[in-house]
């Protein structure tokens, strides 16, 4: 199993002020049709700055487990 973590935007409480898009030094954050902050997850390094520089604090960093392929019992 692999730990991960990944980031999101709760965009229902986002104001849509795009301070984490400017910070944001993988450029992993683009603006979505409705003019708010949406995380690319594989360009997102993890590395937080956007979650720091959130005044409304819409950023969550959520934990998880992934099961590797291989230790998977069905084959699909």
């Amino acid at each position: 199993m692999i730990k991960f973590s990944k980031y999101y935007i709760r965009q229902e409480l986002c104001k849509g002020c795009l301070v984490c898009l400017k910070i944001c030094p993988q450029k992993a954050i683009i603006k979505n049709p409705d003019n708010k902050p949406e995380i690319i997850q594989e360009k997102c390094d993890g590395c937080g700055l956007c979650k720091e520089h959130c005044k409304l604090r819409v950023i969550i960093k959520k934990f998880g487990l992934r099961i590797k392929q291989s230790e998977r019992s069905d084959p699909f």
